[in-house]
């Protein structure tokens, strides 16, 4: 058993509206400690062994979430295009690599924001010739040598910034972009979930040598009584059967026809092929509780690979293939 302690750096507090953040670690019943941290911005994720607490030479640092700026990675990123063999300097990132942590994760708020910006500009650009493309700057900037502004930046284009594989690669940083206060405090309080829930997910991994083996519940079947109590267990788990099909997506498509037979004749209704095969696309599965719930689509490919498996009359069809 273990005690987890969160060290938030003041500078999150004392920039923007960094209240949000310490306020929904607290709703989360999360045992937050406030000061300057080696590195600026962060959030720090320590676990304590409960036999060794008030040692902190025991304290183990799990995890980290940097409030990266917006202007020094647009900076990086535009001195790695001109120099790919530069690497990816930082001061930032360079005193995240020494602390210990094992992957630091960067946080990068309002790039939408600055891509509208470049977006206006390009406009701009088009009707009226530009001094340099290189920079982005308004007449107010040149005055002042200040902070870049977003407007003040290399122009860099959507998909320069998200082609980003080697940068996660070598540095070994995870990268997440979030527009507003509320989405950056929601990151940090699914984060510290998944951080807690961490241990146990790797003890149940490691407690079965033959964690791939189907479990007991599922090699006894499905129980379904003489009043047909059951059969809706039963027609749940042939859909979970199909490879890539969760238990949530399994659900949904129960939830939508509870039984083979009105599938079936869904699938009857359509006028075409192609209408059968994305019957159950556009069905909503969701995922989680509360702000760390999310939700998707089925999809085109496992709609089609259920709509082959209920009618296809050839025994050597590969859905996988289809």
């Amino acid at each position: 058993v273990a005690v987890y302690k969160h060290f938030v750096c003041l500078c999150i507090l004392n920039g923007g509206q960094g209240g949000q953040v310490l306020s929904a670690l607290q709703a989360q019943d999360t045992q937050c400690v406030i000061q300057a941290q080696p590195v600026a911005r962060s959030i720090l994720w320590t676990r304590t062994p409960t036999h060794l607490q008030g040692e902190d030479i025991c304290r183990e640092k799990v995890d980290m979430i940097i409030l990266f700026p917006a202007e020094e990675f647009l900076l990086m990123v535009h001195r790695h295009k001109e120099n790919p063999c530069g690497g990816w300097s930082n001061e930032i990132l360079n005193k995240a690599v020494t602390d210990g942590t094992k992957t630091p994760s960067l946080v990068i708020m309002e790039m939408d924001n600055y891509f509208r910006c470049v977006w206006v500009k390009m406009s701009h650009k088009s009707r009226k010739r530009q001094p340099e493309a290189g920079i982005l700057r308004d007449s107010k900037s040149r005055k002042r040598e200040r902070k870049p502004s977003l407007e003040a930046l290399p122009l860099l284009t959507r998909k320069e910034v998200e082609e980003m594989i080697d940068f996660q690669l070598l540095v070994g940083f995870r990268v997440r972009f979030v527009e507003t206060w509320k989405e950056f405090a929601d990151f940090v309080c699914m984060f510290n979930k998944a951080v807690a829930e961490a241990p146990d997910k790797i003890q149940r991994n490691n407690s079965s040598k033959y964690s791939f083996y189907i479990d007991g519940e599922w090699a006894g079947g499905a129980r379904v009584e003489r009043c047909g109590k059951g059969l809706l267990e039963v027609w749940k788990r042939q859909i979970q059967q199909f490879n890539r099909v969760s238990v949530e997506i399994a659900n949904a498509v129960v939830a939508a026809y509870p039984s083979p037979h009105a599938l079936i004749q869904a699938y009857n209704y359509c006028d075409t092929e192609s209408q059968r095969h994305n019957l159950l696309s556009n069905i909503l599965v969701r995922r989680g509780e509360g702000v760390t719930s999310t939700s998707r689509h089925i999809g085109k490919e496992i709609s089609k690979r259920i709509y082959l498996q209920l009618t296809s009359l050839d025994p050597e069809l590969l859905l996988e293939f289809t």
